[in-house]
């Protein structure tokens, strides 16, 4: 997930990841699950998030300011990051899913100090019909 451009003719660093690369990797992931649950008749999966570095500097998940500009400043650099792990029920109904998946991500990110996640909104469930 290291390595993302960050403009046209830079690249952040091995050890630099983007928390939404996290949120988009969980999506994807848990994305993949559903399918697999839907086509298999399985329902219920344990999954399991660990990230590893390139480099000698401890991995700094870095996250966007309101101006969309990157924010290194409330990372906590981690020398090691503990895989975060969840069991889900991929054939819940869909608003659930989608917060399961959100709680995931957040659990994901909070390890390098971000408390929010950015790319994984659901409504809340207020809102859902």
């Amino acid at each position: 997930m290291g390595g993302h451009r960050t403009r046209i003719d830079d690249y952040f660093d091995g050890w630099q990841v983007e928390s939404a690369a996290i949120e988009c990797a969980i999506a994807d992931l848990m994305a993949l699950v559903r399918t697999t649950a839907e086509a298999t008749d399985n329902d219920e999966y344990d999954v399991r998030l660990g990230i590893k570095w390139t480099g000698e500097r401890s991995l700094a998940i870095l996250t966007r300011d309101s101006m969309g500009l990157v924010d290194d400043e409330v990372s906590t650099p981690l020398h090691h990051y503990t895989p975060v792990e969840t069991t889900v029920n991929a054939v819940e109904p869909a608003l659930d899913f989608f917060w399961h998946i959100h709680d995931f991500a957040q659990d994901a990110v909070n390890q390098g100090g971000i408390s929010n996640v950015r790319m994984i909104q659901p409504p809340s469930h207020d809102e859902a019909v």
